[in-house]
């Protein structure tokens, strides 16, 4: 049996970057990197596909965009010297919310465009939007439950919260069509206190869906994002191991952990990093079992199931028509039961100038031929950019996550409601397994650099159980329990309340006197003082002599 110091289960960016932080600081550490798939880069994938004059480019059908205030991420790129540009975002951008028709905005976003909706519709946006950044300011990423309202909004979903305080359905379609891009989920399965708490480890709701400023969709990755990981797999060399997935995990505390590959190849090692999407964690056996909430975890975080796509064009038309080629679209229209491909689309224009349109196809749309999709997605962006979107056309690429092995989709995996209680165990040991990945970020979760700060800190995990704690980097650890600030979240709590305010009686009682008073006094048609002292003077009466008051 084979044995190493440290094995790390994923080949993408967090696994990667797990086995290179320890690398980087112990290089006699033996690490080792298993990979189910026949390449690395997990959840980002960089293809070639045809473009204008017979060449071809680079495209990511997988994680491509970078924000500006995700420093892990910018920092490793620096490392790697790759580069990054702008989104472009200049020009009319296009939306069909609420309606089927088809409204242009120049904002950033359509909250902010009162020249294209009503005043009603945008005073909706905005009052929804600030009622969500109020929420989303009271939630600790750490500390879910601390919050008051935290069970509240688990208890529903996000699609639920926005019928409850939405006012028309712009609105509703707008915030159904931002959980779509941005998880590749339909509101309407996905708890509110999730959502919350994604929005506030990556700052706010509005830095996830903009792509200026601050937000999730500003800048492109210069040759694609797959070369990421494949750059760092260079440093590590015959480290990593391809075609190599995880059966069977046998633990204990203090002891080794045994490693089963599906092959039917055993491993051993000291600590083993679990960098893999939680829904494939909950495919593996593991010996002893998962705790209840790790194992209720992965029963009910669902990955988003997007498909991504990509269309090449002879040039950049929208760009001369005035256009952003930014799309977002509910699909739906005036026949029962009918949805369009397209939930949202961008410029995907390369740094070397190779026109094209990234977008996002709705994933009712599943189970349809690639070509059947391909004529949806083409008349759909004639119906927005006119007949120049098919008469320009060059290819089309679609990459359907569902399909891709140990991976079961993109781009994050979510929370049901009712299941955040579970959630707050997703970075908690179990005996010598650490846990890495996007999902278990505190800083850009579900992002690609969430991704890269959840494998430094499962490198500085390992460095503490090791006890090499001259290594470990203790600003890494938030959200460890090796952390010296860590304490147990608080779980959600339905508990009686054994105090009871005495102000509550005093009012039904002052109530009841008040309204015995009045009642008296109109029985009696007495003046107003004695209709007051009447009542006291029976009460005094009585408590002095034990008797009624004489009639």
């Amino acid at each position: 049996m084979e044995s190493v110091d440290v094995i790390v289960v994923g080949a993408g960016m967090a696994g990667l970057t797990t086995a290179r932080e320890l690398l980087k600081k112990e290089p006699t550490l033996k690490v080792l990197v298993l990979e189910g798939k026949d390449r690395v880069g997990g959840r980002t994938l960089t293809v070639d596909v045809q473009t204008a004059n017979h060449t071809t480019d680079k495209f990511d059908m997988g994680g491509q965009w970078v924000g500006r205030t995700q420093k892990e991420l910018l920092a490793l790129l620096d490392e790697l010297n790759i580069d990054v540009y702008e989104q472009y975002e200049k020009g009319k951008k296009m939306a069909q919310l609420g309606t089927e028709k088809i409204r242009s905005y120049s904002a950033s976003l359509p909250i902010f465009a009162a020249g294209s909706f009503t005043l009603y519709e945008v005073i909706d946006f905005v009052r929804n939007i600030f009622r969500m950044s109020r929420m989303v300011k009271k939630v600790n990423v750490l500390d879910a439950f601390s919050w008051d309202g935290a069970i509240a909004a688990d208890e529903q979903s996000v699609a639920s919260f926005a019928r409850s305080i939405a006012l028309t359905r712009s609105a509703r379609d707008a915030l159904d069509i931002a959980i779509r891009s941005v998880y590749g989920a339909e509101a309407k399965r996905m708890s509110l206190l999730y959502h919350l708490l994604y929005c506030k480890s990556g700052g706010s709701f509005m830095d996830l869906i903009e792509a200026t400023g601050d937000g999730a969709q500003a800048l492109r990755i210069k040759g694609g994002s797959q070369q990421i990981s494949l750059r760092m797999a260079a440093e590590l060399g015959d480290r990593v191991r391809l075609k190599s997935g995880v059966k069977h995990i046998e633990t204990s505390e203090g002891g080794p952990t045994r490693v089963t590959l599906i092959n039917g190849e055993h491993l051993e090692c000291k600590r083993l990093v679990l960098a893999i999407p939680p829904n494939q964690c909950g495919h593996l056996e593991f010996s002893p079992p998962l705790g209840y909430l790790k194992r209720r975890l992965y029963d009910n975080m669902t990955p988003g199931h997007l498909i991504k796509f990509i269309v090449t064009y002879k040039s950049a038309f929208w760009r001369e028509d005035g256009k952003s080629g930014e799309i977002i679209s509910a699909g739906r229209t005036t026949i029962p039961g009918e949805i369009l491909p397209i939930v949202c689309s961008y410029d995907a224009t390369t740094s070397n100038g190779s026109p094209a349109i990234v977008g996002f196809i709705h994933a009712d749309l599943h189970d349809w031929t690639v070509n059947e999709r391909c004529n949806a997605v083409v008349k759909d962006l004639v119906r927005f950019f006119g007949t120049k979107a098919l008469a320009e056309f060059i290819a089309y690429e679609e990459k359907n996550w569902n399909k891709e092995p140990f991976n079961g989709g993109c781009p994050v995996d979510y929370v049901t409601s009712g299941n955040m209680d579970a959630f707050m165990s997703i970075r908690d040991m179990h005996y010598g397994v650490h846990f890495a990945g996007t999902e278990t970020a505190v800083v850009w979760m579900g992002y690609m650099s969430g991704a890269v700060e959840s494998g430094k800190r499962a490198a500085n995990e390992v460095f503490y159980a090791l006890e090499l704690k001259e290594k470990v980097d203790h600003k890494y650890l938030r959200g460890s329990q090796f952390s010296v600030e860590y304490h147990h979240p608080h779980p959600p709590s339905d508990h009686y309340d054994d105090y009871l305010s005495p102000w509550r009686r005093r009012i039904f009682f002052g109530a009841a006197l008040v309204f015995g008073i009045y009642a008296v006094s109109k029985k009696y048609d007495l003046s107003y003082t004695a209709r007051f002292f009447r009542p006291v003077e029976k009460s005094v009466f009585k408590w002095w002599t034990g008797m009624e008051w004489p009639h």
